[in-house]
């Protein structure tokens, strides 16, 4: 981001701090599943493939190792959601 900003939007505060930030490495994980994780609730529910079902949403806490989950084939169809798979 830093590369990206115009060096004219320093004089706001709110970019200029965005340069105090120091940068930490991250991993991302995607993992398909033969069904929709956020229907484990409901058996049937989770094992059908003709339709996504779940909670389309980004979940995320502080308080953990695992802090975000988003089932990108809810959340974003149009690149995640593949017919007849379940949740990525």
């Amino acid at each position: 981001i830093k590369r990206l900003l115009p060096s004219e939007w320093r004089e706001w505060d709110m970019f200029d701090n965005i340069y105090k930030l120091d940068g930490v490495p991250v991993v991302t994980v995607q993992l398909r599943y033969n069904g929709w994780v956020t229907e484990v609730q409901d058996l049937e529910k989770s094992r059908q493939l003709q339709k996504a079902v779940g909670l389309d949403n980004l979940l995320y806490t502080p308080d953990a190792d695992f802090s975000c989950f988003s089932d990108l084939a809810l959340s974003s169809p149009a690149d995640y959601y593949i017919e007849g798979q379940g949740s990525l």
